[in-house]
């Protein structure tokens, strides 16, 4: 994390080149680079907070108080200081990201933060996710973005897929690393890392083989592997100890945190024969550690296991009042202070998750009441902006809001429509519903108009907040469109309450630049559809 100290420094340049919008919010990031220059982080925080305070819409503010708050994380010796406030960053962070999801550095800090952070905490595939989304900015538009945040976001994203156990992956981007910067510190490091990589073939060979390892040794292996993003290789290693140590409680903990783990992965074509595939392997998950603290009730690491995996549970699974139990109980009774301060994290996630499902149940039973109007205002998102400077043109730029935060993020599709209401595009699906097909039609009418058609835009589901997305005038086989009207078209689907809304709004493709807004509900409170012709046009 202390990487944050270098890469603020380096990005401020570009920031004052290429500021856009109010001044004072960059004089306060130059005020704030010069007290961390000299090593006062608490005074850069405090500056960037007095901006927050002026321009809390602002997503240049949000980005770089995320970021000194990451660097202080970083720096600090104390778990608890170090939870809380990467906790902190996270929020800012994602706050930039919702108000411009095109926003550099705001990409570029959430994803260091992503892959540097203990893989338990979740943020691994978003930061991956948000490395690559700057790479394609970068890609879009080079002069966008500067050289060395590309080389270091390759760079970050080596130690991303390495995480993950993705070495095919990290080996590519770090030999892009050297291969860009070849003289560069980064570089060396890279192929530092490149060696090692190529070093640990022969012991994983050794490893499928089934040579005998001590069971301790298995054990130690296989929580880095959890830890690392790689929990298949952690459950084939913990299932050999489970073999030799039946009574092995904490093996059988960390075995069932792994089968777990491995149903959050992600949806794949697995769900469109078995559309309860990752619920019933996280409670298979579950119940594998539920009966480790059986054998084991007093130890606190244990009882963690099963209030973490808890607080990580929808709440209709019915796991979150016994997590809360379990975590309480380890901030008593540990005697580690970094097992408490990971308790302390995952009981904040456990009552957040709590106060969402009893939020559901609100607009679920009591859907027009003066309460819910409350809910909804409260989370309706700020209006954000998206900067499509690096983008040529024809383009359609789509923003939308999703103002319900629930449990489980919601199923959206965004899709274009052509005037005689054909099919044309899909820009982007919730990942269940691209890969559940008709097995379990939730969004219905992406589905009758696209026939599950997903362009390989199929992605991790959106929370709520503000999304962008563009549409090159293409059609789904990649041939321009002709000129005319065309309707862009959000739809959302909240499970288990149900709740549903369809957003439509049209958009004149060809000649000059042209906006349509409206304004549906409170699931949807806002779409924005923007055709910007050629730069050359305008």
């Amino acid at each position: 994390m202390n990487l944050f100290k270098m890469i603020l420094s380096m990005a401020l340049s570009f920031l004052l080149c290429n500021f856009v919008g109010a001044q004072t919010v960059g004089e306060y990031v130059q005020q704030a680079e010069g007290k961390a220059r000299t090593g006062d982080i608490e005074a850069a925080i405090t500056v960037m907070e007095k901006a927050i305070e002026e321009f809390p819409n602002d997503p240049t503010a949000h980005a770089w108080l995320g970021g000194y708050l990451g660097q202080s994380a970083g720096e600090s010796d104390d778990m608890m200081i170090k939870a809380a406030r990467s906790g902190k960053a996270f929020e800012h962070l994602d706050k930039a990201v919702a108000l411009d999801s095109l926003h550099v550095m705001a990409r570029f800090f959430r994803g260091l933060m992503g892959v540097m952070v203990p893989a338990f905490l979740g943020k691994l595939d978003r930061g991956i996710g948000d490395l690559n989304t700057v790479l394609d900015i970068a890609e879009a538009e080079p002069k966008s973005v500067p050289d060395d945040i590309v080389i270091q976001t390759y760079n970050l994203l080596g130690t991303g897929y390495s995480k993950k156990g993705q070495k095919d992956e990290a080996k590519k981007v770090w030999t892009e690393v050297v291969r860009r910067a070849p003289d560069s510190d980064m570089a060396r490091e890279a192929q530092s890392q490149l060696k090692k990589l190529t070093s640990e073939l022969p012991q994983q060979r050794i490893e499928d083989e089934g040579v005998p390892k001590k069971s301790r040794g298995d054990l130690d292996a296989a929580i880095d592997y959890i830890e690392k993003g790689a929990p298949e290789k952690a459950v084939e290693l913990l299932e050999k100890v489970m073999a030799a140590e039946p009574t092995n409680a904490k093996a059988k903990a960390w075995l069932g945190l792994a089968c777990a783990s491995l149903a959050g992965e992600g949806y794949d074509e697995r769900i469109a024969t078995d559309t309860d595939l990752r619920t019933n392997s996280a409670l298979e998950g579950y119940q594998t550690v539920d009966e480790a603290v059986a054998m084991a009730p007093d130890d606190p690491e244990i009882r963690f296991l099963r209030g973490m995996l808890g607080a990580q549970l929808p709440s209709f699974m019915e796991k979150t009042d016994q997590a809360i139990d379990d975590l309480k109980t380890v901030i008593e009774t540990a005697s580690s202070d970094e097992l408490k301060s990971k308790a302390l994290y995952a009981l904040g996630s456990a009552y957040h998750r709590k106060g969402l499902s009893v939020w559901e149940e609100l607009i679920t039973s009591y859907p027009e009441s003066e309460a819910v109007q409350m809910v909804f205002e409260e989370m309706t998102p700020q209006e954000s902006t998206i900067d499509i400077s690096h983008y040529p043109g024809p383009i359609v730029v789509v923003r939308f809001a999703i103002g319900f935060e629930t449990e489980l993020q919601p199923q959206t599709a965004v899709w274009v429509e052509d005037e005689g209401k054909n099919f044309v595009k899909t820009l982007y699906v919730s990942g269940f519903s691209g890969h559940v097909g008709a097995s379990q039609i939730v969004l219905t009418k992406w589905a009758e108009a696209s026939d599950f058609e997903t362009d390989a835009t199929t992605g991790a589901s959106i929370a709520a907040g503000w999304h962008s997305y563009i549409w090159d005038a293409t059609d789904h086989d990649g041939r321009g469109v002709q000129d005319g009207t065309y309707t862009i078209n959000v739809e959302v689907h909240h499970w288990p309450s149900m709740e549903y809304q369809l957003a439509s709004a049209p958009i004149d493709v060809g000649g000059p630049e042209r906006v349509s807004k409206v304004k549906v509900g409170d699931l949807i409170p806002f779409l924005e559809v923007r055709y910007v012709p050629v730069k050359s046009e305008r």
